[in-house]
């Protein structure tokens, strides 16, 4: 077995061998500003633990009152514990040549080191452990481990404590890493082995222990057909990759009305299969009408409220139809929740209600949830990848994660895999089927082709809206032919549409997309020579590789030389520009917007040289690129082995290419009269970005996706405004549509309040930030917990956090603050798990979060949710309107706002009171607009100090 022996140490074995479990609590997180303030270690072999180490540690900082009250160590405690200067060498000694485990070894050991204590020790991280192990977990933070194994975790962020459910989580997932079989750890070693990953330590010790020894595992007699270095059982996996026979169109009958309401009825099939079923007029109106539309090839808008069931009302004429023509129906929603309600919850009542009247079996009604590509694993890539001979650590991790995952995946999706953390995404973008327009590997398990042959046999396709609208902008080919589309939280297309017609482009994505073609290891100029080592390359294809890997440093540099002059084109426009919003309190960026008397200045012409000088070495590469193509096409050149896999890289590259020319074409010196175009900038980092976006997607969406449908439903709960749908309408150009706009059945009036204070500060009053915070404290405690307050910025929600934190405490509340990159489902959880609890969320909590019964009951809306006004995409249309204010801005307002107010009442059980700590709705004529929107709740306008009596009322 290969190994990765830490050259100054010998092997050490995870069994049998002494480990110390170290944990450091600090100042902060900053290794070259903070200081360390508490060391605590567990030395432990096996399963016995030999001794302990245990001590504060005096610092020059003051503490902060985050640090004081996230590990309950105060200031004079630290000012008495002795010097590090006396510490170290104790710690050096208790450590000694042991193996060194952290749960995170980054932290641990570069404060370590920058504290002058250096280890040459083997190192294991707890996190890594289970990330690899665990694909599917859905937190990896020590906290979370220790819960999921029971360990001993008495007191969290103090040094000692953490040091012991270290050691705990460790030994727990090291009895599965013994698990593995002996393929799988040999595997894992040759990446640990190509990489600096720090788990080499780990896999070299346990490659020594006897249940890992080829003695004790004898390869099997009947060697399996694997996929490159990867050691998959194609044939198990095949088994695993389930497909349908594709559909026959027939032709069908017309829906039944009457069929349709007899399954809502209040003694119809439905009503006999749900024990808490309720007859819902509104329900029933919905389904006839998009049976209706359906019938009629024609199109529908329908809101639906809170309890209307509009889901079953469109899945149960949708799915007759599907079964009596034999075709398919799409239905596409914005969110993973809705899809995963759908599929779990909705179908399965669909199946039982069918089934009960003779027009459907289990084995009839096909469903099926499709996605785009890039959510689907690539084996083929993945194989590429895994036979590198160089990785870095974020490629070997992610590559040993998937080896574990791929044991059981039935569907290679993504969101099976939690990626951890953020550059999680730039290893697996290299392992999906991103790419696979034209893949050649067709003989292989694929589970992006399951997938799709699963849906060209499915009558109902669940899948979003970004893939309806590539499917859209591709001209067909990545959904089944269909003629109904069903569109849920429709209010999202219009933002849907402007990210798919637009583009984003990098320095970084045009660096890698160069080196891809000459650069690294697995470029095209590297494979191609590799490739074709039995053949004499003729004089010409080598001269134009040659020239490649030159046309590609000569890029790389004059691609550097563009984006530094757009930076600091960007910077010295932004000042002086009423699009930028350097100085906006929402993110700490130069956001700039390119319109047309700018691209007139001095600077955008010397940008333009730039760009022409980089253009024309493009044109030169994408003719090599073809040529390179043309070559191994032909006949003599086809049985070459992986001439397959070079071809498919070439063609990708040519397409990319293409693409990333006409865009920057277009943002430099072709500009859409329908683009809007910006730079983004953010300041603290040196990346840019380059942006287009429509101008207006109406015209698109009908002439490419409404037109070709014979019936098109359109369905939310919020998609009207002020009564109407002419927002919609507008912005989307879904007209020639059936309006109809469902209350909802629940009684809102008894069911919850709406308080709007008389007396609190404008929002542009200092005063506004603590008066908030008060009312969300005084409002938690009266409800003891049970509060969520949504805000519009992440400053505001911190700065609420920082202050709010010790008083909550002090009340033994649980206050949860959103972060970004912060899980909302985690928080979700955490939520519903501590029962005396208050939830901060910014934009994602504002809709497609249910936190219904008792776990809710105080909604509070701390600013009216306007967009940022020196958006480039909201500018720009805002300057399409004589008012833009009133007929842009405040009616995707009120959009927000009634999704943020939807929170507190989702069944007709729930009860609660909604408070909106925003004068704006009472002193401005506007607020008129945004009151006869919401629903019909108990309104009450007085003074905060009666604002706890009333909540008192409502939730006791």
């Amino acid at each position: 077995m290969e190994s990765n022996m830490n050259k100054k140490n010998k092997p050490i074995s995870p069994s049998t061998d002494i480990w110390v479990a170290l944990d450091l609590e600090a100042t902060g997180l900053d290794k070259n500003k903070d200081d360390i303030i508490e060391v605590g270690a567990v030395k432990f072999k096996g399963n016995e633990t030999l001794d302990t180490f245990n001590t504060l540690v005096n610092t020059d900082l003051q503490l902060s009152d985050f640090i004081i009250q996230l590990t309950g160590i105060n200031q004079k405690e630290v000012d008495e514990a002795p010097k590090w200067e006396s510490i170290a060498p104790k710690l050096s000694k208790f450590v000694g040549d042991s193996g060194i485990i952290c749960h995170n070894t980054k932290f641990d050991l570069e404060f370590l080191e920058t504290a002058n204590l250096s280890f040459d020790n083997p190192v294991c991280d707890t996190w890594d452990m289970a990330y690899v192990l665990l694909p599917s977990e859905s937190k990896y933070s020590l906290q979370a481990l220790a819960e999921r194994f029971n360990a001993n975790h008495k007191s969290p962020h103090r040094a000692l404590s953490d040091a012991i459910a270290t050691q705990h989580v460790f030994q727990k997932l090291l009895k599965i890493a013994k698990q593995l079989d002996y393929e799988t750890l040999n595997e894992m070693l040759r990446l640990s082995n190509r990489s600096n990953w720090v788990l080499g330590d780990l896999l070299n010790g346990l490659s020594i222990e006897s249940e890992f020894s080829k003695a004790k595992n004898p390869a099997n007699k009947n060697p399996r057909r694997t996929i490159s270095a990867l050691g998959i059982d194609e044939e198990a996996l095949n088994k695993r990759l389930t497909t349908l026979s594709p559909l026959n169109p027939k032709d069908g009958y017309p829906l039944e009305l009457s069929e349709i309401e007899e399954i809502l009825s209040l003694n119809g099939p439905l009503s006999k299969t749900l024990s808490a079923f309720e007859v819902r007029d509104e329900q029933i109106e919905m389904a006839t009408a998009v049976a209706e539309a359906i019938n009629s090839s024609s199109r529908l808008t329908v809101e639906a409220g809170t309890g209307v069931g509009k889901s079953l009302a469109y899945l149960i004429p949708g799915a007759i139809y599907a079964l009596s023509h034999n075709k398919t129906v799409v239905i596409s929603t914005n969110t993973i929740n809705l899809q995963e309600q759908l599929l779990k919850n909705d179908v399965p009542k669909l199946h039982k209600a069918l089934e009960k009247m003779n027009i459907d079996s289990q084995e009839d009604l096909k469903c099926t949830l499709l996605k785009g590509r890039s959510n689907y694993l690539c084996l083929e890539r993945t194989a590429r990848l895994h036979s590198a001979e160089n990785l870095n650590d974020d490629e070997a991790r992610m590559l040993a994660k998937i080896m574990i995952w791929l044991k059981n995946t039935k569907t290679g999706d993504r969101e099976e895999l939690n990626l951890g953390y953020q550059t999680a995404r730039a290893p697996w973008n290299k392992l999906s089927s991103e790419t696979a327009l034209k893949c050649m590997h067709s003989g292989r398990p694929c589970f992006l082709k399951s997938a799709r042959q699963r849906a060209e046999g499915s009558h109902l396709i669940i899948t979003n809206h970004a893939l309806v609208l590539s499917d859209m902008v591709m001209g067909g080919g990545l959904l089944p032919e269909y003629d109904v589309l069903i569109m849920d939280e429709a209010h999202h297309l219009e933002e849907e549409a402007t990210k798919h017609l637009g583009f984003e482009i990098s320095n970084r994505m045009i660096r890698d997309h160069l080196e891809s073609i000459s650069g690294n290891e697995t470029s095209i100029c590297n494979i191609f020579p590799r490739t074709f080592l039995t053949i004499q390359l003729n004089e010409n294809i080598r001269e134009k590789l040659f020239e490649l890997t030159q046309l590609t440093t000569k890029s790389i540099e004059i691609t550097n030389l563009l984006f530094n002059d757009l930076s600091e084109f960007a910077r010295s426009n932004s000042q002086q520009s009423q699009y930028s919003s350097k100085n906006s309190p929402f993110a700490k960026q130069i956001r700039l917007r390119v319109i047309d008397t700018l691209r007139k200045s001095q600077g955008w012409i010397e940008t333009l040289n730039t760009w022409d000088i980089l253009n024309t070495i493009f044109i030169t590469i994408r003719k090599n690129l073809g040529d390179l193509e043309e070559y191994i096409h032909t006949k003599e050149q086809s049985d070459l082995p992986n001439i397959e896999t070079l071809s498919e890289s070439i063609n990708n590259a040519l397409n990319f290419h293409q693409t990333l020319s006409d865009s920057l074409n277009s943002f430099l010196s072709n500009p859409d009269t329908n683009g809007i175009y910006w730079i983004n900038k953010l300041t603290e980092e040196s990346e840019i970005y380059l942006n287009m976006a429509p101008l207006n997607v109406s015209k698109t969406l009908e002439e490419n996706l409404f037109s070709k449908k014979s019936s098109v439903i359109m369905t939310g709960a919020t998609i009207s405004t002020n009564g109407n749908f002419d927002h919609f309408r507008n912005n989307t150009g879904f007209d020639r549509s059936k309006e109809l706009i469902l209350g909802s059945p629940f009684d809102y009036k008894t069911s919850a309040a709406l308080f709007l204070p008389n007396d609190i500060s404008d929002p542009n009053q200092p005063t506004y930030q603590s008066e908030i915070e008060n009312a969300i404290f005084e409002a938690s405690v009266t409800a003891e917990g049970k509060t969520m307050a949504l805000f519009t910025s992440y400053q505001s929600l911190r700065n609420a956090y920082k202050n709010l934190q010790p008083r909550f405490q002090a009340e033994n509340i649980n206050v949860i603050a959103q972060r970004p990159g912060d899980s909302p489902d985690s928080m979700r959880r955490e939520f519903l798990k501590v029962p005396k609890s208050v939830l901060l969320g910014t934009s994602s909590f504002w809709e497609g979060v249910d936190l219904p019964g008792d776990h809710l009951k105080v909604l509070i809306i701390t600013r009216l949710p306007f967009h940022v006004p020196t958006d480039p995409i909201h500018s720009a249309r805002e300057e399409q309107y004589e008012n833009s204010f009133m007929d842009y801005s405040i009616p995707l307002s009120i959009i927000k706002l009634r999704q943020g107010l939807g929170r507190l009442i989702r069944t007709e059980s729930d009860k609660g009171i909604a408070i909106i700590l925003d004068s704006r709705l009472t002193k401005r004529r506007y607020g008129t607009q945004f009151l006869n929107s919401l629903p019909e709740m108990t309104q009450i306008q007085s003074s905060l100090s009666t604002m706890s009596d009333h909540i008192y009322y409502w939730t006791k």
